[in-house]
């Protein structure tokens, strides 16, 4: 039976992917930038988002509820905006 400390290394261990993954999100929203500025299309498209949403709930099997998802990506997609922006504009 695990333990705090394994359930802490589980969550560490976890945690460690997070970052992994956002980072391997980040790199193709850089290389997404340029085209969408030679397309001469705003970095930040509602649309795509609502996609997004509707991605990540139709995904989501829980326990995380659908609510709580939404807030998480609302806040990576708002970095992730701020990364193309920060590239577009040098």
């Amino acid at each position: 039976m695990k333990d705090i400390s394994d359930w802490r290394d589980e969550i560490d261990r976890i945690d460690r992917e997070i970052v992994g993954l956002l980072n391997e999100r980040a790199r193709a929203v850089l290389q997404l930038a340029p085209l969408k500025q030679q397309a001469n299309r705003a970095v930040h498209d509602p649309e795509r988002e609502a996609r997004v949403h509707n991605n990540l709930r139709n995904a989501n099997a829980g326990p995380l509820p659908d609510e709580s998802l939404d807030s998480v990506f609302e806040t990576v997609m708002a970095e992730m905006r701020a990364l193309q922006r920060d590239l577009i504009e040098k």
